[in-house]
């Protein structure tokens, strides 16, 4: 939300209007790498489903190491403060922390979560296993259209 404003803009582009692109302001070779997943899954690029799905594919590949040390965060703070500085990396990330806390806030209000739901996303593999990351036996993960029933 802080990336793509609170209605998650997923065509929304950095301040310089192209080098940085989505909910996760995703650049380089991040962002080339969306693009090619939208592509292999006959998604656009600017498609929330396929960027959510995309965040899963980096959280459980080379960003894996990050993830493990995230799902072991207590706090709402800390974890936005860990998400900022080692997934998203922004620029001046630290001023923006009390904005991004609350819309961590406001997510976890909205879709809540439980350590079933997070074994969920971190057991399944959307690639594979279309649907798995977007609902659990207890409630949804991301709000994603998904091919399982509850």
């Amino acid at each position: 939300m802080q990336e793509s404003g609170p209605t998650l803009n997923t065509g929304a582009l950095s301040n310089d209007g192209h080098s940085s692109f989505g909910i996760a302001q995703w650049t380089g070779g991040r962002k080339t790498n969306l693009i090619n997943y939208a592509k292999s899954v006959n998604k656009e690029p600017n498609d929330l489903t396929a960027q959510l799905e995309f965040v899963m594919v980096e959280l459980n590949g080379g960003y894996n190491k990050f993830f493990q040390d995230f799902l072991k965060t207590t706090t709402v703070e800390t974890a936005t403060k860990l998400w900022s500085d080692k997934y998203e990396s922004p620029a001046a990330w630290a001023a923006n922390i009390p904005n991004r806390t609350k819309y961590a806030n406001d997510v976890l209000r909205l879709y809540g979560g439980n350590a079933a739901i997070i074994a969920n996303v971190v057991n399944n593999d959307c690639q594979n296993n279309p649907g798995a990351i977007g609902q659990a036996p207890n409630g949804f993960v991301f709000p994603l259209i998904t091919t399982k029933t509850a």
